[in-house]
């Protein structure tokens, strides 16, 4: 597991998963990343394999996931992203705390920028620069152990909103990518 994973399961441990126990959510295992209500609604946090950079560190997304027969992980429908579950005012607040820890990071040195492709200098330069609405498939990133903690207080926060949103899903519905009213 790398370092990220580390830090982000001590974050999750510390804020979703008593609330997710809580509410009658199960993991499978103590190191599942993964839980689920009554075989018709899961969680899961899905760190980005790919985000292992010291300067725009770790990543993860959170997806809901709603089923008919208790079969996960298996189909696209029934499967949401948590943005697609904000309402305007949710979103901002995400938004405030993705722009907070891109202000707070800064631009990354310029050797390291020298290592990186040029032809993706801009694309990786996104992750230190403000936005106003969330990049799709938006990745909650951090690169420390507070900082992830500080997203998986704000999930919690909204999560009693999100898993309300998640459970009004039809379970034979494609979601993902498409644009949801709160």
């Amino acid at each position: 597991m790398t370092t990220f994973g580390r830090l982000l399961d001590s974050a999750i441990d510390g804020s979703l998963a008593p609330l997710l126990d809580d509410g009658g959510f199960h993991r499978r295992s103590r190191r599942s990343r993964e839980w689920t209500r009554d075989n018709q609604l899961q969680v899961r946090v899905l760190p980005d394999s790919k985000a292992n950079d010291p300067y725009s560190g770790g990543a993860f997304t959170l997806e809901f996931e709603v089923s008919a027969d208790g079969r996960f992980g298996h189909k696209l429908a029934g499967r949401v992203l948590a943005e697609q579950l904000l309402n305007p005012q949710q979103r901002a607040r995400f938004v405030a705390k993705r722009n907070a820890l891109a202000e707070l990071w800064g631009v990354p040195p310029a050797a390291h920028l020298a290592v990186i492709p040029e032809f993706l200098h801009e694309q990786y330069l996104r992750h230190f620069a403000a936005v106003s609405e969330l990049e799709p498939q938006f990745g909650m990133r951090f690169r420390t152990r507070e900082e992830a903690g500080e997203w998986a207080e704000l999930i919690a926060r909204e999560l009693p909103t999100l898993i309300a949103r998640a459970e009004t899903l039809s379970p034979r519905e494609l979601y993902l990518g498409s644009a949801l009213e709160w």
